[in-house]
């Protein structure tokens, strides 16, 4: 688990975010909360991790708030707009049972797998970038996060050559939005009165970012990992990301990613 959330530190490393939080230093931040049940507030920086020990109320708070499940379920999908599927826990098979089949985009990076869709509806240049959870590290048929772009320009740039190999769909429309009210066109005010201040920003980009200890039950390690039938309940990992981007103050994308390990 420690190494996995390192990953995830250094793969957000940029120079010197806006922290909204006060800090004496600058860098991604991470809520993350320790086998004893206290929260720190976790920062990269010149290549040293930091970290501050917040108030126990308040880091409870702070937890309840970006890893409220309503953040991972995106609502909206299907030709009716009436289906939901959440990060971290629904399957390729649903995807594409709402959705239909989409071939794996190209990827260079090892362990990773993505499928692209593209709104299919008149008018509408909604995509969707469905990441699946690290081939390496959990089940590859879970979905682990769920982009939605406004049009293929706000595709992370690795995946904007490839739009011609996202399936076209009438099930991704720009009414797509998370259960508890995240969607585009948002203003951030009206962003920040979903998720609450970001825990670091950077000019047109808002970060949230927890982890936490929570109890692995066995069906759960037999079911995601096809661990042995006698194995029993382990304490895991439960990590939450929510990224938000912003073109001419309004939300033009957002991800909400969720995943397991031990």
């Amino acid at each position: 688990m420690w190494k996995n959330k390192l990953v995830v530190l250094v793969s957000f490393a940029v120079l010197c975010p806006l922290l909204i939080l006060e800090a004496a230093w600058c860098g991604p931040v991470t809520l993350y909360e320790n086998i004893k049940g206290e929260f720190m507030l976790e920062t990269w920086t010149a290549g040293d991790i930091r970290a501050v020990r917040l108030p126990q109320a308040e880091g409870e708070a702070l937890m309840a708030r970006i890893t409220n499940s309503a953040h991972m379920a995106v609502a909206g999908f299907g030709e009716t707009a009436n289906a939901t599927l959440r990060a971290g826990d629904d399957t390729k098979s649903a995807a594409f049972a709402l959705l239909g089949p989409a071939k794996p985009l190209p990827e260079w990076r090892r362990c990773k797998l993505a499928f692209g869709y593209a709104s299919a509806r008149p008018g509408d240049s909604t995509v969707l970038l469905m990441n699946m959870c690290n081939t390496c590290q959990d089940n590859k048929e879970y979905a682990a996060s769920f982009f939605v772009g406004f049009s293929p320009s706000v595709l992370p740039k690795e995946y904007r050559q490839h739009i011609k190999r996202f399936a076209p769909t009438k099930g991704v429309h720009a009414g797509l939005a998370t259960q508890s009210g995240l969607r585009l066109g948002l203003t951030r005010e009206e962003v920040e009165g979903v998720l609450g201040k970001p825990l670091w920003k950077e000019k047109d980009t808002y970060h949230y970012q927890a982890t936490r200890y929570i109890q692995l039950s066995s069906e759960f390690l037999i079911s995601r990992w096809q661990w042995p039938k006698d194995v029993e309940a382990k304490l895991g990992g439960d990590d939450h990301r929510i990224t938000v981007w912003f073109v001419g103050g309004r939300v033009s994308a957002f991800e909400v990613l969720k995943f397991y390990d031990l």
